[in-house]
Order: C-alpha cells, then sequence, then structure tokens
C-alpha cells in the first residue's frame, strides 16, 4: 500500500492565527451582540478573562512558529 505525504503548507501558523482571533470573537461575540447570556459582573468578567487569554495565546503561538521558521 502507498502511502500519501503532503507538503508543508507555509500558510498553516497564519491560518492559527485567525483562529485565535476568530475565538476571540466567538467568546465576546454572543454577548455583546444579543445580550445573551444575560449576567452580572462576574460573568462580564470571566468573559473578559477568556476573551483575551485564550486568542492571546493561540496568536502567541502562531507567532513563534512564524518567527522561529
Amino acid at each position: 500500500m502507498d502511502s500519501i505525504s503532503f507538503a508543508a503548507s507555509p500558510y498553516a501558523p497564519i491560518a492559527l492565527g485567525f483562529f485565535g482571533l476568530g475565538t476571540g470573537y466567538l467568546i465576546l461575540g454572543p454577548q455583546e451582540l444579543f445580550g445573551w447570556p444575560s449576567g452580572d459582573k462576574s460573568l462580564a468578567r470571566s468573559n473578559g478573562a477568556g476573551a483575551f487569554s485564550c486568542p492571546a495565546c493561540v496568536r502567541r503561538w502562531s507567532g513563534s512558529i512564524c518567527s522561529s521558521g
């Protein structure tokens, strides 16, 4: 059986960075656009922490992949 091998894509780190950006929009989008879930200060704090830390981590990871070559 023959094996299939694919060439390395130079666009993978860029796609990973856009995934991080989309994750931030996915976390904050429903609450900002539709008011769902309606919550108090603790919900706003947890959404803020998730919306900044998760996408920032993914973009930092993609930036280190891009800069390392």
